[in-house]
């Protein structure tokens, strides 16, 4: 964006008067329609770059052009009057702009609705705008129309900006420049709400949201450089705090691993190292360690002992299993000992049935020779365990001697194993007491394998590199430099300061031909753009008053219309997309009381109050005259006859007398 916005040039403007079509350079309303269910229509012709009066009773419609100009710029519901909305099926405002017209209309809601998406939209060098609304040309939605006379307009595709940089703001429109375009009657001698549509809260975050863009403080590109900005700063900010909690990690890590190379050069793995500050060469150190192995008579001895060590083992393992054999042997020998003198007293106790010798008659007492056919089968059972101890004892006396061979075999092994192991246990004591070196030798070669697995576990499990992050880090710190090569971010709160100081400027010098009274006479207006807000500094204290605090509603009204006016004349200079049109609904309204049900006024003598009316209209009618482009319309119960200018300026008188209306009174109902 660099520094143009600092140095707008003022435009020269020419009118000219081409086949009799009065031409602006900047966009104005030519005229207001309005359209019946049975094919009628109403408009309402206006002047450009001129002064354009509307006066008339309470209840005739004023009010109601705002509102129709607003739903034709896209509002999201539709305020229009019931008596309008009863009695009419679409409106329409025809804009016009050095010789091109936009022709845009829209359907009225149906009934139980709030709103119309439908709209139709034409574009041309003088349009012909149809009597009956279902002849309308363009036919279009919504979002598209609006999307349309936002490029039409000169609004670029530039989107609000937001506190969060991850956040996007919604897309910059027309709806936003409708604050200063109307002075409806919520807002011109208001002392809480400072511009149109600052007291609807979703509508004022947009309205704030764009107010950089209209001022010309910023641009499309400019919007998105921001962005990024604000994008890439929160994420070096970021990543700039993980590097440095990385880096405390790995300075940590840095230092155990300078520990640890000390070490190995102490123990004689590698030659003392020095001072090393490169993480490089620090990894490479670390890797060399880890490959490290003992020299070949360390690896011999090793191998010898190992030898011996397993050779002991094997026998040590071989004596426990041989000991273990022979308890069991023992124990079996000791269990079958038993096993024949329990058989021995057995067989001593049932051998007195072979004296009776009942191998033959089992019928019959072998004492008695009685008959006894029960006691036959008991006696079969015993003649069979009889043969059973007998088998078994057989058994039994075969093998105890095998058990006592195999147990003494066992104890021979036994006693050679013994032998072999009181061998080993020499050779290995011979080993260490070969000499004194030998076992300082082992115990530095143990150190060294400790150090080595130490330094491996070190570079598996703890070790940490920084490098990832710190690139990543430079990385985004070049975009943003990039960036900035190309982008001020001062340049918009130079930009703001600067459009501030011109508004508040140009609204000073307005304030300071109207009429107002103290503390507003004589004061300075301050312009703050970024709330949006202002203050008025006292002409002699200087002393600050707030906006709420100024009081009088002709105050208030005197600062509505130099702050607007003064806008306007900035949005001339700066060539920004904020058409050159003002609506103003009842400058009268602090003067006359508001009664609900009041016809026009005529001023036929002048009093105080209205000739303090009077310095408004005067300053609106030479205002509009020395800037070319700019066009204002003003809607009142005032009506001053003996002025000329007024009298030319006014389109439409809508008195009690005449009973003319915005809406004829014939028309009839557009919904059931």
């Amino acid at each position: 964006m660099g520094w143009r916005c600092l140095f707008y040039q003022h435009r020269i403007y020419h009118s000219s008067n081409r086949g009799g079509i009065m031409r602006s350079v900047r966009w104005n309303v030519s005229s207001i329609h309005y359209f019946s269910i049975d094919g009628r229509e109403r408009h309402i012709s206006l002047d450009l770059n001129s002064v354009n009066i509307i006066t008339g009773a309470s209840g005739t419609g004023k009010s109601a052009i705002i509102k129709t100009v607003d739903y034709c710029l896209g509002s999201s519901e539709c305020d229009l009057p019931d008596h309008v909305v009863q009695h009419a099926s679409a409106v329409g405002v025809k804009w016009a702009k050095d010789g091109q017209q936009i022709f845009v209309a829209r359907l009225l809601p149906p009934p139980g609705k709030t709103t119309s998406p439908r709209m139709f939209l034409e574009i041309g060098g003088n349009i012909d705008v149809p009597q009956d609304y279902r002849a309308f040309r363009g036919p279009t939605s919504l979002t598209t129309a609006k999307e349309t006379m936002k490029g039409l307009f000169g609004i670029g595709d530039a989107r609000q900006q937001t506190e969060s940089p991850d956040v996007m703001g919604d897309r910059i429109g027309i709806r936003q420049f409708t604050p200063y375009i109307f002075l409806s009657k919520g807002v011109i001698d208001s002392e809480t709400v400072l511009l149109h549509g600052l007291d609807d809260k979703e509508k004022a975050d947009d309205i704030v949201g764009s107010i950089p863009y209209f001022l010309m403080a910023v641009d499309e590109r400019s919007i998105d450089i921001e962005r990024k900005v604000r994008g890439l700063k929160k994420a070096i900010e970021i990543e700039a705090d993980k590097w440095e909690k990385a880096s405390g990690v790995h300075n940590e890590s840095r230092a155990k691993a300078l520990s640890l190379i000390s070490e190995a050069a102490e123990v004689g793995i590698l030659p003392s190292q020095g001072i090393i500050d490169d993480d490089i060469k620090i990894h490479d150190i670390l890797r060399e360690i880890t490959r490290w192995t003992p020299a070949d008579d360390m690896d011999q001895y090793g191998t010898e002992l190992d030898r011996l060590y397993r050779e002991k083992d094997a026998v040590l393992q071989d004596i426990t299993d041989i000991r273990q054999k022979i308890r069991q042997a023992s124990e079996t020998h000791d269990v079958a000992h038993r096993f024949q003198g329990s058989t021995d007293r057995q067989l001593d106790r049932v051998s007195v049935i072979e004296s009776l010798h009942l191998n033959g008659n089992l019928d019959t007492c072998p004492v008695c020779n009685s008959p006894t056919p029960e006691t036959k089968e008991e006696i079969r059972r015993i003649k069979g365990s009889l043969s059973r101890l007998r088998a078994e004892k057989n058994a039994v006396q075969k093998s105890l001697p095998q058990l006592e061979g195999y147990v003494k075999k066992l104890k021979i092994r036994l006693s050679d194993k013994t032998s072999n192991l009181k061998i080993i246990d020499e050779q290995i004591k011979a080993a260490f007491e070969q000499s004194e070196a030998v076992e300082k030798t082992k115990s530095v070669h143990d150190q060294a394998l400790r150090v080595s697995g130490r330094v491996s576990y070190y570079m598996e499990v703890e070790y940490t590199e920084p490098t990832h992050n710190f690139f990543k880090l430079e990385d985004l710190k070049r975009k943003l430099e990039s960036l900035l090569e190309n982008y001020d971010p001062e340049s918009k709160e130079i930009a703001i300061r600067y459009a501030e100081g011109e508004i508040s400027r140009y609204a000073t010098e307005i304030l300071s031909i109207l009429p107002a009274v103290a503390p507003c006479a004589g004061a300075e207006i301050r312009f703050n753009a970024r709330k949006p807000d202002l203050t008025i500094v006292e002409k002699e204290s200087r002393r600050p008053i707030r906006f709420k605090s100024i009081g009088s509603d002709q105050n208030y009204l005197a600062i509505h219309i130099a702050l607007l006016f003064g806008m306007q004349r900035f949005f001339a200079k700066s060539g920004s997309p904020v058409p050159g049109v003002i609506f103003i609904d009842q400058i009268s309204r602090p003067y006359f009381p508001q009664e609900i049900d009041r016809d026009e006024v005529e001023i036929i003598e002048e009093d105080e109050d209205t000739q303090a009316m009077k310095q408004h209209f005067d300053f609106l009618f030479n205002e509009v005259l020395e800037q070319y482009g700019m066009q204002a319309v003003i809607l009142e119960h005032a009506y001053f006859g003996k002025d000329k200018r007024y009298r030319e300026a006014t389109k439409e008188r809508w008195t009690r007398k005449s009973g003319d209306r915005l809406i004829p009174v014939d028309w009839p109902p557009a919904r059931p």
